[in-house]
């Protein structure tokens, strides 16, 4: 399983359109905060989780992405962090989409375009 396609919806949404047909959205706080780097993998092992949840939704952008390898895509945030490589897998796992996150509440608004 794959990319085979990212389109940037607005600076904080984006979509992937996976080589299986599933289409994930993710949010770019989202994936911040579930960064696999190093940094931010120790950070949030001495971090209060409660301190997440205040973190403005808007506050962190998309500035890009780049593929890395054939296994992994790197995003650039607006805050200027971009060391994490987020291989497909783990992507997928982050995937915010309705059908992926059926019993999941949502602290962030509607996923689908339109509502």
């Amino acid at each position: 399983m794959h990319p085979l396609s990212i389109n940037k919806i607005s600076d904080n949404v984006l979509t992937i359109k996976w080589s299986d047909d599933h289409e994930s959205i993710y949010f770019a706080d989202h994936l911040r905060k579930n960064c696999p780097c190093a940094v931010c993998e120790k950070e949030r092992s001495h971090k209060n989780k409660v301190n997440d949840l205040k973190t403005d939704a808007d506050s962190v952008t998309f500035s890009g992405w780049e593929m890395t390898g054939r296994y992994a895509v790197t995003f650039q945030f607006s805050d200027g962090h971009k060391t994490g490589i987020f291989t497909y897998e783990k992507l997928r796992n982050l995937c915010q989409c309705d059908l992926c996150n059926e019993n999941v509440i949502r602290l962030q608004g509607p996923l689908r375009q339109g509502f």
